[in-house]
């Protein structure tokens, strides 16, 4: 689910304006049909190529959307290390290339992130850590072949908060995390929680 509060003040005696808003239902679809994977005992690293297709609900009049409308495409190389039996440490790093949404001709600038983790292992089964995020969008937003703004509008925001993990066997994982986002520009601004689940198929 996305909710959006957003306010556009107006002048006296004018109250807000309110854009904001909220929906339900699934994002877009990720895809990794490429994944290489190298591991030893104590450090496993993987290189692939994701890909993000606009299967999201969207509307380009609606103020809050759950899917983008665009194809993304990026590289990326994640790595996990253990430097004890009781503490895991894990990154990704991924650069992503965007195409144009065609019902505002509105093209989203190149996009690098990392995401990061680190964790404690209490017991075989249950991991408590910190995880979060840093992201950087490298090439001007564009509509119409122009730059937004005349800046570019380019969006950066990091995020950072507590996770929690258990394994229920050693191929089977529940996860629950926090990410309060923080120095943010040309972006929302909010907190995230994420419930995964890990299964083999």
């Amino acid at each position: 689910m996305t909710d959006l509060t957003l306010d556009l003040a107006r002048p006296a005696p004018l109250s807000p304006l309110d854009k904001g808003g909220s929906r339900s239902g699934f994002a877009d679809t990720l895809l990794a049909p490429i994944i290489l994977g190298w591991h030893s005992q104590t450090y496993h690293q993987m290189v692939g190529v994701e890909t993000q297709l606009p299967t999201g609900a969207y509307d380009a009049n609606a103020a809050v959307n759950i899917g983008r409308n665009y194809y993304e495409m990026a590289p990326f190389y994640a790595l996990t290390w253990f430097p004890t039996d009781r503490i895991d440490i894990s990154a990704k790093f991924r650069y992503g290339f965007n195409t144009i949404n065609r019902a505002t001709n509105y093209q989203s600038g190149d996009e690098a992130a990392i995401e990061f983790s680190s964790g404690y292992h209490i017991t075989p089964a249950l991991t408590l850590g910190i995880n979060g995020y840093i992201y950087r969008q490298t090439t001007d937003d564009k509509q119409n072949g122009v730059a937004v703004n005349g800046n570019g509008n380019r969006g950066r925001v990091d995020a950072l908060g507590p996770y929690f993990k258990y394994s229920f066997t050693p191929k089977i994982a529940m996860s629950l995390k926090l990410q309060q986002e923080f120095d943010v520009r040309n972006r929302p601004q909010g907190t995230r929680v994420w419930a995964q689940l890990g299964l083999p198929f």
